[in-house]
């Protein structure tokens, strides 16, 4: 019994293949014996372009945005990009460079019956991207309920705000007078950054969708129909981010209808959950 090892290098990849054969003839020894060093093409997908491909650590490919292009010229997904042959055992991940970070998948290991891999880059990777997230919100869901229990816009960081959102508070905030009001605090929230959708508009705005669930204690008094009691509600909610200037700004703020009663909510392992005083 022998044993035989083969090695071929590919433009991604080396690939090994050790074989074990057996002589009969002990005085023969010529023998003919096949081996594959080959491994298999690979497909990489990622829904952010220009996503560069990383296999154990070595830059190797980019997928450009034609190459997630469908026959219509829209962005797809699914539409990956072959990088070549690459063997069973190789790590491969995505990392795209973003205005506030770079921006890194979890890597994945090639498997024998595998050929597509998914290596969209998280863009909130970061520790500091996270936090620097989570602060803005938070100041804005407290921010935002000062001001229309206050009745006071000056309250509001106004730079860290799109102009359509201090519009919305201040309409609230007319509707309200000393017969008519609002009390009541923000007593924490829940941000999902396991579940953040990212996008690239043309005018170069980056855009983070990002579900937040406002946990608030409030009651309505009212000139006619008497007050209110206090109720607690937990508001399911997408909050759009833009980066612009070095800054973080609340671009948009919409109800998540997507959240069904029945369905698991905000149980991935990268919740960050805040309470307020």
């Amino acid at each position: 019994m022998y044993s035989i090892q083969g090695e071929s290098e590919s433009a991604y990849a080396s690939n090994q293949e050790e074989s074990e054969i057996t002589l009969f003839d002990q005085e023969n020894f010529e023998v003919e014996h096949s081996m594959n060093l080959s491994g298999d093409p690979i497909s990489v997908e990622s829904t952010m372009p220009n996503t560069v491909v990383f296999i154990d650590g070595d830059e190797v490919d980019q997928i450009e945005e034609e190459d997630l292009e469908d026959s219509e010229g829209m962005l797809q997904s699914d539409e990956g990009k072959e990088i070549g042959d690459v063997s069973a055992g190789h790590e491969i991940h995505g990392e795209v460079e973003l205005p506030w970070a770079t921006a890194t998948s979890d890597p994945v290991e090639v498997e024998e019956d595998t050929n597509t891999y998914t290596i969209t880059p998280d863009p909130v990777s970061e520790e500091e991207t996270e936090e620097a997230l989570t602060q803005v919100i938070n100041d804005y869901m407290t921010d935002r309920m000062e001001a229309l229990t206050e009745q006071d816009m000056d309250v509001l960081d106004t730079d860290a705000i799109s102009e359509e959102i201090e519009s919305d508070i201040e309409s609230d905030v007319q509707d309200y007078d000393d017969e008519n009001y609002l009390e009541g605090d923000v007593l924490g929230t829940r941000i999902d950054f396991g579940d953040v959708d990212y996008r690239y508009a043309d005018g170069g705005t980056h855009t983070l969708s990002i579900p937040v669930e406002s946990h608030e204690d409030t009651r309505q008094n009212r000139e006619i129909g008497g007050d209110e009691d206090f109720s607690e509600d937990h508001q399911q909610l997408i909050v759009q981010m833009i980066y612009e200037d070095d800054t973080w700004i609340v671009d948009e703020v919409d109800y998540d209808n997507t959240v069904m009663p029945d369905e698991p909510y905000m149980t991935g392992d990268r919740v960050v959950e805040t309470e307020f005083d």
